[in-house]
Order: structure tokens, then C-alpha cells, then sequence
């Protein structure tokens, strides 16, 4: 099967009203009896969501949870039990679960809860995307040129810059030069939008840490500037 191909993968769970309900829904589905099949069925590129017993052979639900985290996965996790308490849902909703259904599950809150982290595995991928589009513009600046950055983004005129770094005006020209063309810029106001698009599509997929993985370049997502900061130079420009 297409690993693009929206998908509910079942891990662990064989109740028949289960399979009853979501032959309604329409969407293709896998099932798997234990957490190493699942993992070694899918990757970075698997869309969809998941339905998982809490208490799976051997591990549980929780488990699953924690690795998908620590993949770095967007499948949503649907956990399912034949005893919930407030104290468990509590857990599963802290660990990441997207929700929690009794067994017998009821078909309708099925239908609304794989709806639900459908549309929602489609949008983190739609920000997944995005991100990875900007972090190619914006993850290979030299330090020179993320000083200049920051810059702008306070306000700063090339003048004022170049006082504060200590470097000749030529050389802040050429470096904001450098910084619209990686970034594919065709001004300062495009290069102050883009940057806050890639600061707010950062803190929206709190699931990845592309912080750690950028390293050196982890100042980019900290920079002093706000969503009216950038307008208000966007406008002054």
C-alpha cells in the first residue's frame, strides 16, 4: 500500500464491531497484532492514524505513544479500552493520545474520532511540508548573515547595523544581498514575512523539535521579533 495513502492502522485491537464500524468510513485500514509489525510497516511518509489497544501483548498503549514521539510521527493516536478511567484518560491525553473510546466502540464517536485525527494528520503533514520548504531557505545562513537577520527584524536600518556589528555598510549590503537570494527573496518586507511564517509553523508542530536538529542555527526560532513587528517594518518599507 502507498505509505501516502491515508490510512487506519489497528494495532491490537480485534473487536468486531470495531471492523463493522469502520467498513463505513471508507478508508483504507491495516491491521497488526503487536507494536513491532506496526513499526515495521510504517515511516516518516505513513498518513493517516492509528487505533490502539491499550493493553496490547506484552506493552500497552502508552508505549506505542512514546515511540511514535520519539519518531517524530503525525498519526494521530486513537486509544481504545474496555476500562477507562479519568485517571487513564488523563495519561493518554498527556502522552499524546488524540482521544480515548470504550469497547464496544460506538460507531458514531468512531466516525467522528478517525475524522477528527484524519483532518489533523493532514494538516501536521501540510506543516510538515512547509517547514522543511523553509528550513532549506532559512538553514544554511552563515552567522554573519543571521546577525543581519535578527537585525531587520528589530528595526534596524543597514547604517545602524553596521554600527552595531562593527563592519563596513558594504559588507551589511552584501550579506542582506546573500540572505534575500538563499531565501528566495525578492525584497526585505518578503524576506521579514517568510521568517515569521517559519517562527510560527515551528511553534505550531510542537511534536518536532527542529530546534535540536538545526543546531547552530536554533537562533532563528528566537529571534526578538513579533507578528506586528514584522508588519509595522513591513509597512515602514
Amino acid at each position: 500500500m502507498d505509505q501516502s495513502t491515508p490510512t487506519v492502522f489497528i494495532v491490537g485491537a480485534n473487536d468486531a464491531k470495531l471492523s463493522e464500524s469502520l467498513e463505513t468510513l471508507h478508508v483504507p485500514s491495516r491491521r497488526f497484532e503487536t507494536l513491532e509489525g506496526f513499526f515495521s510497516s510504517v515511516n516518516s511518509a505513513s498518513r493517516g492514524c492509528v487505533i490502539a489497544n491499550l493493553h496490547l501483548h506484552g506493552v500497552g498503549g502508552f508505549d506505542l505513544l512514546l515511540e511514535l514521539s520519539n519518531r517524530r510521527s503525525t498519526l494521530p493516536v486513537i486509544i481504545i479500552s474496555k476500562r477507562i478511567s479519568t485517571r487513564m484518560v488523563v495519561k493518554a491525553m498527556r502522552e499524546g493520545a488524540a482521544t480515548v473510546l470504550e469497547m464496544p466502540v460506538n460507531t458514531e464517536e468512531l466516525f467522528f474520532a478517525v475524522r477528527d485525527a484524519l483532518k489533523k494528520n493532514e494538516e501536521k503533514t501540510r506543516q510538515k511540508k512547509q517547514l522543511e520548504l523553509l528550513q532549506s531557505r532559512f538553514g544554511h545562513l552563515s552567522a554573519g548573515e543571521q546577525q543581519v537577520l535578527d537585525h531587520l527584524c528589530g528595526g534596524l536600518s543597514n547604517k545602524e547595523i553596521a554600527t552595531v556589528l562593527r563592519v563596513h555598510i558594504r559588507t551589511v549590503e552584501a550579506r542582506k544581498k546573500r540572505l534575500l537570494d538563499k531565501t528566495e527573496s525578492e525584497s526585505v518586507a518578503q524576506l521579514l514575512i517568510t521568517f515569521q511564517r517559519f517562527r510560527n509553523t515551528s511553534r505550531s508542530i510542537s511534536d518536532f523539535d527542529y530546534q535540536t536538529s538545526y543546531g547552530s542555527r536554533s537562533k532563528l526560532l528566537t529571534a526578538q521579533s513579533t507578528s506586528s513587528d514584522s508588519k509595522s517594518l513591513v509597512e515602514q518599507r
